[in-house]
């Protein structure tokens, strides 16, 4: 598996030759276009030069002075070739050079024009050409002078290979120089996730605890997210140990009693009352502390979950064994309200929050969600459990939420539901209070902050 550092090079590297391939060929398009221009500008002024020089007699016969501006070869080859002809084929004056290539035939010219044009010899020399047409009258074709000054490729070739060559070493010297600079800022701007990957390392050791130091922006939600589920399996951790700590604790006692009883008592009715009453304290002690100690708590990367289709399902189970009560229940939040957490604790959660309802309640149950603003101004989930129930004694407000405290011994129940429901807010950050609900009832109100 390539690291991440090789994988960008790589697709750089790509990139960049792909980059550099397209600027190469446009740029050597762009000099063999302005050469090619350069060529034709330079025979274009030749001929002109050749026009200006040129006398034509009455006779139609041509002088041309035996100096020019421009040197045109005198013997046989050379790169700069001229001659003058006439369309109906006549030529009237030609360079010494011109006897040794063969020009391929020229179209006649029937006005003032000029022609550039890439031609090859029959010896396969590369040649440029440019005419110009020029009449002495206007009326007649065949009196129109055809001024001709040919000029080897070779200078060209040799500039455009030069060029080529000069371009090819400054584009592999740019791309070596950009590899090793981009190489740098690749390796200094993934350092923080190597030392992240380090500090990760650290974790696994027992060294540190969690991720220290500042991370950059784009890593922080990382980090952070890293940090929760390290703090969480802490949590969790500490959790089962306080719980089984606690539950070997509880049990002494009952046991304890159970022992003494056994030992003490002869009576087999009060033996068999204290049994039974020490093995439902037992049954509530590990009740309690196995679903505090299965509270997973908020943990980061949690999927999100329906409020609603919990709370339905829930609604759905208590019809049944509370039918002959005939409870009117309502759901009262939309389907986009949603739980960030794990979803047996928020069936724990509502469960035990509607089972009270449903039993305290005369005629109707209802359970709301909506996001609120809390003090501080930031969002916070907010469900509500009511009913028209007798509500709860003012003096067992502030004790309701403990463990094996009822409002009313006379109702079924061992007194850690609701217990169990604060110990998952706690688990949570969150807040459980009780209220008096606007039906008549208890209104339980439940306060988590958003993410």
């Amino acid at each position: 598996m390539f690291s991440l550092t090789r994988r960008l090079l790589i697709a750089v590297s790509l990139i960049l030759t792909g980059f550099l391939g397209v600027t190469g060929f446009a740029l050597d398009l762009a000099f063999r276009t302005y050469a090619l221009d350069s060529a034709q500008e330079r025979l274009q002024n030749k001929v002109f030069i050749l026009i200006a020089l040129t006398e034509i007699h009455n006779d139609g016969s041509v002088s041309v002075p035996e100096s020019l501006p421009f040197a045109i070869s005198e013997l046989p080859g050379g790169n700069l070739y001229a001659r003058i002809k006439q369309n109906e084929g006549t030529h009237y004056w030609e360079s010494i050079s011109m006897m040794s290539i063969d020009i391929p035939p020229i179209v006649p010219f029937e006005e003032p024009t000029g022609r550039f044009a890439e031609i090859v010899d029959d010896k396969g020399i590369e040649l440029f050409l440019l005419d110009f047409g020029v009449p002495v009258d206007l009326d007649r074709s065949d009196e129109t002078y055809t001024f001709s000054v040919i000029e080897s490729r070779e200078e060209y070739n040799t500039a455009v290979k030069k060029f080529r060559r000069s371009l090819m070493i400054d584009l592999i010297s740019v791309a070596i120089v950009l590899l090793i600079f981009l190489n740098v800022v690749l390796r200094w701007s993934l350092l923080p996730l190597r030392r992240a990957a380090i500090d990760i390392k650290k974790v696994e050791r027992g060294k540190i605890e969690e991720l220290e130091g500042n991370y950059p922006l784009e890593l922080q939600a990382l980090t952070e997210n890293i940090n929760g589920l390290l703090r969480s399996g802490k949590m969790r951790l500490e959790r089962y140990k306080n719980s089984s700590s606690d539950l070997a604790h509880s049990l002494k006692t009952p046991l304890a009693l159970l022992q003494g009883a056994v030992e003490l008592e002869a009576d087999m009715k009060k033996l068999k009352s204290i049994v039974s009453e020490q093995v439902n304290q037992m049954n509530q002690i590990v009740g309690y502390q196995l679903q505090r100690a299965a509270t997973t708590g908020r943990a980061p990367l949690s999927k999100p979950v329906s409020i609603k289709n919990v709370a339905s399902k829930i609604i759905r189970s208590l019809d049944k064994v509370y039918g002959e009560k005939e409870i009117h229940s309502t759901i009262c939040m939309p389907n986009t309200i949603q739980f960030f957490g794990d979803e047996s604790d928020l069936l724990e959660l509502l469960g035990n929050l509607l089972d009270n309802a449903f039993k305290w309640a005369t005629n109707s149950v209802q359970i709301s969600a909506e996001i609120q603003k809390n003090k501080v101004g930031a969002d916070q989930l907010v469900i509500m459990v009511e009913d028209d129930g007798p509500g709860v004694d003012e003096k067992l407000l502030s004790r309701v939420l403990e463990r094996g405290v009822r409002s009313d011994g006379h109702i079924g129940g061992t007194g850690i539901g609701l217990a169990v429901a604060n110990e998952i807010m706690q688990a949570y950050g969150g807040c459980l209070s009780v209220n008096r609900s606007s039906l008549g009832g208890a209104k339980f109100l439940l306060a988590f902050l958003q993410r």
